[in-house]
């Protein structure tokens, strides 16, 4: 935040309202929504050069507020990407964060929630073997 500018931090902390707003009007006019941005992410393998490729994407979770989103890959790896707080801010290629975990493929569940100081998230993922 301390990189904010005051017009991104106010858009940022009024983004909820202003997409309330934009589901009502729409909503009212029985019309789909359109998006207001397209964020298209493509697999390159991790800053961590130990990792392996990722392969491809198998599932995702948008972290509420719309700025993160966590994705899942065949190869059992967990990625954290940032998706800008404006829609015309550029995003990076590379994912913020990865990280491998045991028999992803086998039925996984991720649950996300903010750290207690706010300035983190603490990411779960519960998964079962097959019978």
């Amino acid at each position: 935040m301390d990189e904010m500018s005051l017009t991104e931090l106010e858009y940022a902390t009024t983004s909820h309202y202003r997409f309330t707003a934009r589901l009502w009007d729409e909503l009212g006019d029985q019309q789909p929504l359109s998006p207001i941005a397209i964020r298209i992410l493509k697999l390159h393998p991790p800053r961590n050069r130990s990792l392996p490729s990722p392969g491809g994407f198998n599932g995702f979770m948008l972290i509420p507020g719309g700025r993160f989103l966590i994705t899942s890959t065949d190869r059992n790896m967990i990625q954290l990407w940032d998706l800008g707080f404006t829609p015309d801010m550029l995003i990076s290629n590379q994912a913020l964060a990865s990280v491998l975990v045991d028999d992803l493929n086998h039925g996984f569940e991720l649950l996300v929630q903010p750290s207690s100081d706010g300035l983190g998230i603490i990411l779960l993922t519960t998964s079962s073997t097959p019978e």
